[in-house]
């Protein structure tokens, strides 16, 4: 064991936590700014503002609630923590504070300073988790190993044309030895995606040799494990996801007879729905009371509504009632319970 690697980093090299209360603020910030700027705009634009002219009327109107969609927008994009949305949001917020300035109304120069304030902590802390994720890859060998490994795990979640949610969040369970919070999850997600147009070998390839750096023990049979589970995740098992295990498996040197039994044996599993896979399927507790189980189904349900009435395509449809197929039946099963 001396000299091999479990993956599991020390607290010290995994202090890169992301203030949660800091973007819940800059979101409720930009959100508040939005509805603001949203009731100003129509004020303005049904003259009820005494102090401006009828042309400056519709015109600061207009203007008004065009920015208060763009904060809306940014709102959103900075709830998913993405910090180029919150950059924006921080340089609307930023003009904002200047028209109050000029205003010379106290109030509305507190307001927007308060506002300002709370967002740009929310835009500084997302540009910090990004910065510290990526710094974090060059001082750790151990971060660059699932830098190398979510890569592949996200190629595998994209190969039937669909990211579901459970293969999504079977990603994020192996991201848990890291002990990073989920923002800085979704942060390694994201820059998984950067290599999506990239050659799956070239990925096995720089996978191999950040394990054998960390000196990881049995890296082929880790990373087929992962690629099973997540591509499992979702309850079924589609002839691409299949292809693409296959792919993996060659990359890897591992024999095509192993794959093929490893994909009947994992088909298998997934035909025969127990209690626990059932728990799994539908993505509760296994301490999930019925509520619980019957409101996880209905949101699968209502998911595949809204999939099949779009415009996906035949192929993707079928994988669509496939997973709804899987849903049912396990919530048939824990309904038997």
């Amino acid at each position: 064991m001396s000299g091999e690697h479990n993956l599991n980093i020390p607290q010290d090299n995994a202090n890169i936590w992301l203030d949660q209360k800091s973007v819940n603020y800059a979101t409720l910030a930009l959100l508040s700014v939005a509805i603001l700027q949203t009731v100003f705009g129509i004020l303005a634009l049904g003259q009820v503002l005494s102090f401006f002219t009828e042309a400056t009327s519709k015109w600061v109107g207009r203007v008004s609630l065009l920015g208060a969609l763009v904060l809306f927008a940014t709102a959103v994009g900075t709830y998913l923590n993405r910090s180029e949305f919150a950059k924006v949001g921080t340089a609307v917020a930023g003009i904002n504070v200047l028209v109050s300035l000029m205003s010379l109304k106290p109030i509305l120069i507190v307001l927007s300073l308060v506002f300002f304030f709370f967002i740009l902590h929310g835009y500084i802390t997302l540009r910090r988790i990004d910065t510290r994720v990526q710094a974090t890859q060059q001082e750790n060998p151990l971060v660059e190993y699932y830098h190398r490994l979510i890569p592949v795990l996200v190629r595998v979640m994209a190969a039937d044309g669909h990211i579901d949610r459970r293969e999504r969040k079977k990603v994020y369970e192996l991201c848990d030895s890291m002990k990073l919070s989920r923002y800085e999850q979704q942060a390694l997600v994201r820059n998984a995606l950067k290599y999506k147009d990239t050659d799956l070998q070239t990925l096995v390839d720089n996978y191999l040799e950040v394990a054998q750096r960390v000196k990881l023990r049995s890296p082929q049979r880790k990373l087929m494990s992962a690629a099973f589970a997540v591509a499992s995740a979702d309850g079924i098992f589609v002839n691409e996801e299949i292809a693409l295990l296959r792919q993996i498996g060659r990359g890897l040197g591992v024999r095509a007879g192993t794959v093929d039994a490893m994909v009947r044996q994992q088909k298998s599993q997934l035909e025969t729905i127990d209690i626990s896979t059932a728990h799994e399927i539908l993505g509760v507790e296994e301490g999930a009371n019925e509520e619980q189980i019957r409101n996880a189904y209905m949101a699968f349900m209502q998911d595949f509504e809204t999939e099949q009435y779009a415009n996906v395509g035949e192929r993707l449809q079928q994988h669509i009632l496939q997973r709804k197929g899987v849903v049912e039946k396990a919530f048939q099963v824990l309904q038997a319970v």
